[in-house]
C-alpha cells in the first residue's frame, strides 16, 4: 500500500513539476508579451476615447478594467488569456487522458478567443454587460477545472467512469 502511494505521489510530483517549468518558462512569457504588447495596448487607446472612470489594469496573462465609482475601485471587466495555467495544469496532471477530455477542454478554450474578442469590443462599446459575463465565465470555467481536478483526487472511480473513452 505504501508502495503504490509512493509511486503515485512520484508521478504526480513530476507531472505538476513538468508543468510549472513549460509553463512558467515556455508558456507565461509569450502570453505575457501578447497580453502587452497586442491586447492591451489595444484596449488602452479605446478607452482613451471612452470614459475617464475606466482604468487598464494589466498583470502577465490577465487584463482588468476598473471603474472608479465615489472614490472605489470596481472591476467592470476582467479576463485571463484562453490556454492559461488552469489548462495548462489539468492537462499536464491528467498527463493528456482522457483524450476526449483534453478536447473538450482544448474546443471550449478555442471558442474563447473569439467570444472574448467580441465580448472586449461590445464592452467598449458602451455595453457593460459583455465585462460582466466574462467576469462570471472566468469563475466558472475555474470551478469547473477545479470540480475535474478534485474528481480525479479524490474520486478517481467516478473520474473514470464520467470521463471512459
Amino acid at each position: 500500500m505504501y508502495e503504490i502511494i509512493k509511486k503515485k505521489f512520484l508521478q504526480y510530483s513530476i507531472r505538476i513539476l513538468f508543468f510549472l517549468v513549460v509553463f512558467h518558462i515556455v508558456l507565461r512569457p509569450v502570453q505575457t508579451a501578447i497580453n502587452n504588447n497586442i491586447i492591451a495596448p489595444i484596449i488602452a487607446q479605446k478607452l482613451k476615447d471612452m470614459d475617464s472612470n475606466l482604468t487598464l489594469y494589466t498583470s502577465k496573462n490577465h487584463t482588468k478594467i476598473h471603474k472608479i465609482v465615489n472614490k472605489k475601485k470596481r472591476s467592470v471587466l476582467s479576463f485571463s488569456m484562453p490556454f492559461g495555467q488552469f489548462y495548462f495544469f489539468l492537462i499536464f496532471f491528467l498527463w493528456f487522458k482522457p483524450p476526449l477530455l483534453i478536447r473538450a477542454l482544448s474546443l471550449y478554450n478555442i471558442m474563447l478567443i473569439p467570444a472574448y474578442i467580441i465580448s472586449v469590443f461590445m464592452f467598449l462599446r458602451g455595453y457593460e454587460i459583455f465585462g460582466n459575463i466574462l467576469i462570471l465565465n472566468e469563475k466558472i470555467f475555474r470551478l469547473i477545472y477545479f470540480f475535474i481536478f478534485s474528481l480525479k483526487v479524490f474520486r478517481p472511480k467516478q473520474f473514470k467512469v464520467i470521463f471512459s473513452d
